[in-house]
């Protein structure tokens, strides 16, 4: 690459590890371009759904950020590092240095932004003469009709949705080289450093939150070749004496579900990881109802960060079946009968049913053997429940 000493002794120097996120769709932006000097970079639109298309691949002397440079706008696409990635910021500051002293670069770099301005522009055409031809209305619903087809792991009504991920951090991360116990295949596994976490509040049902990261995006492990998925502390617990009855349940799924690995761990791989775990786990726990009625409570507690009503209620109604089987049919001891109790109290005051949740309530607080913590907590929950049914919000029956 021409004029390289001029363009570092210019810019700030990047570097990005294998998966890391260089831009992201949408986000705010620093206010830079970033020209790469080494190793290859992806472009993905739609990165942090289900529907994510790689748009082009580049290496050394492509660039990204230049709407962030010249304008201040947010990334239309995701670029993530394919391999470690070096890269030299063009910002405000030396912008006009940069241009001036490197003329070869500039004048790629600007080939670039107009071949980007005439791919945009074939789109709009194209997309024009669909409208025009009445041909849209047709694609649209076979665009559809596909992603219809390939959501049979998800519920009817799970939608698109995009979680604030951020792998990079890595004062809570680390890598795990993690072996599937069923299949054999080794894969790069992201992990929360427990010790380092530090939280901002607990909440009513006992929800801790936390600073800067949410766990429960990594709570999950699901092997990209053979898709098991546990919680993350079980996985290699799975006997592999499961293989064929866990491949026959898997392989319905396997044709529209690519997991990502490692930093590349993104929204898909959250949402699918936890439905793979819900319809794993009767294969390989005896005590399934338990696991997933936890799963399906942090399932209900996605939706709902997410703003999704509907599937939170939906999620939420399918915890409390689980977590209700449990306490009736398994031996608990009696702190874990507890625990048990105020969600199923918490579950039932979700769904409206206040004289239960009530009953549920009123056992979790005098469990003798349960934790101070669950006995003031549902003791507020009582009072809770009393106002409401003097306001006669909630059903009693």
């Amino acid at each position: 690459m021409k004029n390289l000493g001029a363009l570092l002794r210019l810019s700030a120097v990047r570097r990005f590890a294998k998966g890391a996120v260089i831009a992201r769709e949408g986000a705010a932006t620093a206010g830079e371009m970033l020209i790469f000097l080494q190793g290859e970079v992806g472009v993905y639109r739609k990165y942090e759904t289900s529907e994510r298309q790689l748009a082009r691949t580049l290496g050394p002397g492509g660039f990204v950020g230049e709407e962030s440079l010249f304008s201040g706008l947010p990334p239309k696409e995701t670029a993530v590092a394919e391999s470690d990635v070096i890269a030299a910021a063009v910002n405000r500051q030396n912008a006009e240095e940069f241009f001036a002293t490197s003329p070869d670069l500039t004048f790629s770099i600007i080939e670039g932004i107009v071949g980007k301005k005439e791919a945009l522009q074939k789109e709009y055409d194209e997309l024009l003469a669909d409208v025009r031809s009445g041909t849209a209305a047709k694609k649209l619903r076979e665009a559809q009709s596909k992603a219809s087809r390939s959501s049979a792991l998800f519920p009817e009504g799970h939608g698109n949705y995009q979680l604030p991920i951020d792998n990079s951090l890595s004062e809570y991360l680390y890598a795990d080289s993690v072996t599937c116990p069923v299949c054999g295949h080794t894969f790069t596994s992201l992990a929360v450093i427990s010790s380092r976490l530090r939280r901002e509040s607990s909440e009513e049902e006992l929800r801790s939150r936390y600073k800067d990261i949410e766990p429960m995006y990594y709570e999950i492990t699901t092997c990209p070749k053979c898709l098991l998925s546990t919680p993350s502390e079980e996985f290699a617990k799975v006997s592999k004496r499961l293989a064929s009855r866990l491949d026959d349940e898997l392989a319905r799924f396997r044709p529209e579900t690519a997991v990502r690995e490692g930093y590349e761990r993104d929204t898909f791989t959250v949402f699918a990881g936890y439905y793979l775990a819900i319809s794993c786990a009767p294969l390989c726990f005896d005590d399934h109802q338990l696991i997933q009625g936890s799963l399906w409570q942090k399932l209900s507690r996605l939706y709902g960060d997410l703003g999704d009503q509907a599937m939170c209620e939906y999620s939420t109604k399918e915890c409390l079946s689980c977590y209700l089987y449990s306490y009736e049919n398994f031996n608990l001891n009696e702190k874990k009968v507890q625990q048990v109790s105020f969600i199923i109290g918490d579950l039932y005051q979700r769904v409206g049913d206040l004289d239960k949740a009530r009953t549920f309530y009123f056992m979790a607080k005098t469990n003798k053997a349960g934790s101070n913590l669950i006995k003031r907590q549902a003791d507020i929950r009582l009072d809770q429940i009393r106002e409401l049914i003097q306001q006669g919000k909630g059903s009693q029956g």
